[in-house]
């Protein structure tokens, strides 16, 4: 008695990727296929730092040119 588990015809399977996903490469080894994935973010989706100043002496905001209300008290 013969028996197949595996079907004899070719088949076909397809995969929609996420995007910023690359294929690094792929290989077949005793039946499986291993396929390794890279995730590749551009610059301008990454998170980006701000530094804030913890302390330090505190500054006056910078005037506004041309505003009426310092002219007025400047008088």
């Amino acid at each position: 008695m013969l028996y197949r588990g595996i079907a004899g015809r070719a088949f076909e399977r397809r995969f929609v990727l996420a995007d910023h996903i690359v294929v690094d490469g792929a290989d077949l080894n005793n039946g499986l296929l291993h396929v390794g994935l890279k995730r590749v973010v551009p610059e301008a989706l990454k998170p980006r730092r701000i530094p804030v100043n913890l302390g330090g002496p505190v500054q006056a905001p910078p005037s506004i040119a041309n505003d009426p209300a310092l002219a007025a008290k400047a008088a």
